[in-house]
């Protein structure tokens, strides 16, 4: 017998020193770390001589193999199957191939056999639809499924089966003769793209390489918007037949692409290539099976091009062969649910939102559960059902608008009295409703919105049906309300309403418009409401100074006061209202303490007195927009109310304005004196307080010398010059001079020409120029005044410089 200290003197053969390091390593080292050393052992063949080492490492890799691959050498084939599933009792993964079998190898294994998770099919010729049922009810766990050469499968229970199971994730059917794409239509999956989805994803999200293969959606529209993502670098395009050279003159913009690849697109030609020479922005340039692109046409499109006119097969592009595929090279399925959540918040259209909830059923979802807000109106059909619809599909709406705007008859029937109970008893959390042009819902209606207990916000625009006793049970039933707004609701007399609201005191907003029935004495019986109200709002259109209502506690030659309170009141309009001989609302002038924007538009009656009084009471006031006519002052004046004395007052007590318009309507040309501020009033003022957007409209009496003093203003950043008749170009070289002046409109300054134009071209400081009805000035002088230019030769109406209705239009 040799001794081992003899048999150390000689090297061992390799297969005995790993023979010995084997023992060593299976009596001398923790199970642990044998678990971790056999996990690693990835070879099936080197696991099964490793396990032949000693009893202890049989034991481990008995007990670690979780996957075996076996086939012809499973012989017999049942009771083998049998030994290796006792023997490795954790087994998760089993592959059995029996390719290149023949009745040699002994008896195929068969039904004496199968649970699992995933399974997957390959030429199994026997196999029919009903044993694919079996399958599909049996095992409930299944996530993936492969079927690939399997003749006998035809019909498809067992696919509508999966589909409402819901529990696949990854289905993949390959040469099934009997399953067509038909058939799969049958299952519930995410096939629903559409190329206003796909567009609107790719600018949600950090992509960097887009591959679009065989997407006959995607036309040069869907390329247009490719070309605005700030973060594409890297663009294939596969089969896509309806791209076209349109699309390459769009995607060569592309901010940062430097990689394109075109493979077998058809109606790509060498005018498409030009567009990428003349860009010069790619780094590599591919191009394969082009028919319409030659090889010189490439030249210099990139630094580095490859290019080929060898047309190859369909199957081999990216390994695709339904058409209707096209694969995102980013991973959405990696994305946690907070940031898809997000990703939809921040996508305000709704058209984009609905396309992009179609983009996988977990958009969908979330979307379901994110929207909170829905816009609606004659699209809306049948009316009651979809709005049912709409309100189950997203439960959590909380802003309803339903605007019927341009209906006619031929659009189906309007929402009545019963959508809004629908929304009552579907959207338990509305708290903002709108309803415009509804001539379908009356009072009825309109008391089941008591049911909505957490409602804050009521607009009604147009509701021609609705009267005084359909507003009493909103403001009775719901106690938040703090929004409400009233547009040509022609049917609105009585205003116990008003009253009731004007009580409860929760109103924080109101505004009342064209409401013939609710006069501004009407508004007095709102009383106590006016203490917590935030905004308010009253105008007439028509010829409100001709059917004036009377205040019936007037009493002539006694100077009485109301004693309403309105300290909170921050935002004040009132436009088209006669104050004369009564005070009206004017009252508000000198009650309001806290306003910050202010806007007077015609109202007869105002003084000086007014408006002096209010800005001293007001050093808060941020926005001033007044409308004045010329009326006779003192009996003896024809002018415009309000003089110098009030500018002088807005600069010395409201040194926070920032924005102030000024519109004089019927003051002649010939007559500037008609207007009651001077021109160095204005200059005065807009030097005195840091004033960055000016509105001047119909200054008959501002001219260029107006404008010089204006270029000397550090705030001015934008002005608005309306039917100013007197400013011409020499006004122009001056205000284009004003050192902080970014946005400039000119409406109706018939003096001012292209010389005029061309001064603002040289100074270069405009970010945006908007040139309207100016008939001296031409479209080919804007050019290059401004980064963004508008320009319309066309002349607008009086009313729609002015801001004025003279005649109510009918709806």
């Amino acid at each position: 017998m040799v001794s081992p200290r003899f048999l150390s003197c000689f090297p061992l053969p390799c297969s005995a020193k790993g023979a010995a390091f084997s023992s060593s390593l299976a009596t001398g080292h923790s199970e642990p770390l044998l678990e971790d050393i056999v996990n690693r052992i990835t070879r099936t063949s080197d696991r099964n001589s490793l396990s032949l080492v000693s009893k202890h490492l049989y034991t481990v890799k008995a007990a670690q193999r979780v996957a075996i691959r076996v086939g012809c050498g499973l012989h017999p084939a049942t009771e083998a199957l049998a030994s290796l599933c006792f023997r490795f009792p954790n087994l998760q993964k089993v592959e059995i191939d029996y390719s290149g079998w023949t009745s040699s190898h002994g008896r195929q294994l068969d039904n004496q056999g199968l649970t699992l998770s995933s399974l997957r099919l390959n030429s199994a010729p026997a196999i029919s639809s009903s044993g694919l049922l079996s399958v599909a009810v049996g095992c409930m766990s299944l996530s993936a499924f492969h079927l690939v050469d399997c003749m006998g499968v035809c019909s498809v229970e067992w696919l509508e089966y999966l589909g409402r199971d819901g529990s696949l994730e990854e289905l993949v059917v390959k040469d099934c003769k009997g399953i067509s794409q038909y058939d799969l239509l049958k299952w519930p999956s995410d096939i629903g793209f559409t190329q206003k989805g796909i567009s609107t994803l790719i600018q949600s999200c950090p992509v960097r390489v887009f591959v679009v293969n065989g997407a006959y959606i995607f036309k040069d529209e869907g390329m247009k918007d490719l070309a605005s993502v700030q973060f594409l670098e890297k663009l294939e395009l596969l089969h896509c037949k309806r791209i076209t050279d349109a699309g390459l003159s769009f995607i060569a913009r592309a901010p940062r692409l430097i990689n394109l690849t075109i493979r077998r697109c058809k109606n790509v030609t060498d005018d498409g290539m030009s567009e990428l020479v003349r860009s010069q922005k790619l780094e590599s340039l591919t191009i394969v099976g082009c028919r319409g692109i030659s090889r010189e046409g490439v030249l210099g499109a990139a630094k580095s091009v490859l290019y080929s006119a060898e047309i190859d097969n369909l199957d081999s592009l990216k390994g695709m062969k339904l058409s209707g595929l096209r694969q995102l090279y980013y991973p959405m399925d990696n994305l946690s649910e907070p940031l898809l959540a997000e990703i939809i918040k921040r996508i305000a259209k709704t058209s984009d939102r609905n396309s992009l909830s179609l983009v996988s059923k977990q958009l969908y979802t979330i979307d379901t559960e994110q929207r909170d807000a829905i816009h609606v109106g004659r699209g809306l059909h049948p009316a009651t059902e979809a709005l049912a619809s709409l309100c189950s599909r997203f439960p959590n709406l909380w802003k309803v608008v339903i605007d019927y705007s341009g209906w006619i008859s031929i659009h189906g029937k309007q929402l009545d009295n019963q959508g809004l109970l629908v929304l009552s008893s579907h959207c338990s959390s509305l708290t903002d409703l709108t309803l415009s042009f509804c001539s379908y819902i009356d009072d009825s209606g309109l008391g089941y919105l008591a049911y909505c207990k957490k409602l804050r916000s009521l607009r009604l625009n147009f509701a021609p049906a609705i009267s005084s006793r359909g507003l009493l049970s909103v403001a009775v039933g719901c106690k938040s309300l703090c929004t409400f707004h009233l547009v040509d609701c022609m049917k609105i007399g009585s205003v116990e309403w008003l009253e009731y609201l004007g009580r409860a005191g929760s109103l924080e907003e109101l505004v009342v418009k064209d409401c013939k029935g609710i006069s501004q004495y009407d508004l007095l019986k709102f009383g106590p409401g006016f203490m917590k109200l935030q905004r308010f709002e009253y105008e007439i259109n028509g010829n409100y100074w001709s059917s004036a209502a009377r205040d019936p506690a007037y009493v002539a030659h006694y100077p009485y006061r109301y004693d309403i309170c309105c300290d909170n009141m921050k935002e004040l309009r009132l436009a088209h209202i006669v104050t004369e001989p009564e005070i009206g609302l004017r009252f508000l002038l000198g009650k309001c303490r806290a306003l910050e924007k202010l806007w007077l538009e015609y109202v007869i009656g105002l003084t000086d007195n007014d408006a002096i009084a209010l800005f001293q009471n007001c050093g808060s006031l941020t926005s001033v927009s007044l409308r004045l006519i010329p009326l006779f002052c003192d009996a003896i004046y024809f002018r415009t109310a309000l003089t110098d004395d009030s500018l002088k007052a807005l600069a010395l007590y409201c040194p926070m304005l920032q924005i102030l318009e000024l519109t004089f309507t019927f003051c002649s040309e010939d007559y500037p004196s008609e207007i009651g501020f001077s021109q160095e009033g204005i200059v005065n003022l807009v030097q005195s307080c840091p004033i960055r957007v000016l509105m001047l409209n119909g200054a008959n009496n501002f001219d260029d010398e107006g404008m010089k003093g204006l270029s000397s203003s550090r705030s001015l950043e934008t002005l608005e010059l309306v039917d100013c008749v007197f400013i011409g170009d020499v006004g122009m070289r001056s205000i284009a001079r004003t050192p902080s002046l970014r946005n400039l409109t000119l409406r109706k300054c018939v003096c001012v020409t292209d010389n005029g134009v061309s001064e603002l071209v040289h100074a270069q400081n405009l970010e945006s120029l908007t040139i309207i009805g100016c008939h001296r000035i031409s479209l080919k002088a804007v050019q290059g005044a401004a980064r963004s230019v508008y320009y319309s030769a066309e002349s607008e109406k009086h009313d729609s410089l002015k801001g004025m209705k003279m005649t109510r239009s009918s709806k």
